[in-house]
């Protein structure tokens, strides 16, 4: 009897830690009706790629996502963004921008300069071609700014269709 406790009890276990690295490796912060703020007609989208960068200064945990979407074209009356952008209440004073041409302004760049340096800096082959694709002119980026603990920023190369998410969820 005390065998088949054990075993049962491993068995619960087990299925516990493979649900929570299942959990992880599946998580996706944006959900359909978040692709559908972002595009008039997405069909599919898949994680390629996720990141987290964590460090001890302040804004230095954020997360990088990439996205294959399938099915996306850009209108530049997107993304339609009311008062919530993944489950976070947005408030009258979030600025919001709808897709737009790379190169980024300024005034964005600055907004955003700490994680795309950590991006870039890394020893990820995505930082690299981040570096390139907000440079490129035919891609288009957007992005979510309530405050500097918590903001999102897109980014669409629409000939690979790929869809790179910066997002830092404040504290």
């Amino acid at each position: 009897m005390k065998k088949i406790i054990s075993y049962i009890l491993l068995g619960g276990i087990i299925s516990i830690i493979c649900y929570g690295v299942y959990s992880e490796i599946a998580y996706t912060p944006l959900k359909k009706k978040d692709f559908e703020c972002l595009f008039p007609n997405h069909t599919n989208a898949d994680i390629i790629f996720h990141k987290d960068f964590i460090g001890w200064s302040h804004g230095d945990y954020f997360e990088l996502f990439v996205y294959r979407i399938i099915g996306a074209e850009i209108d530049l009356n997107y993304p339609i963004v009311d008062k919530e952008w993944e489950y976070a209440v947005l408030s009258d004073i979030t600025k919001t921008a709808t897709w737009r041409s790379c190169p980024i302004d300024s005034v964005t760049q600055l907004r955003y300069e700490n994680e795309f340096t950590w991006i870039i800096n890394s020893n990820i082959k995505v930082g690299k071609t981040l570096q390139q694709e907000l440079e490129d002119e035919n891609n288009h980026y957007c992005y979510i700014y309530k405050s500097e603990l918590q903001k999102y920023f897109l980014l669409y190369n629409s000939l690979e269709g790929i869809l790179y998410y910066i997002r830092q969820n404040g504290f």
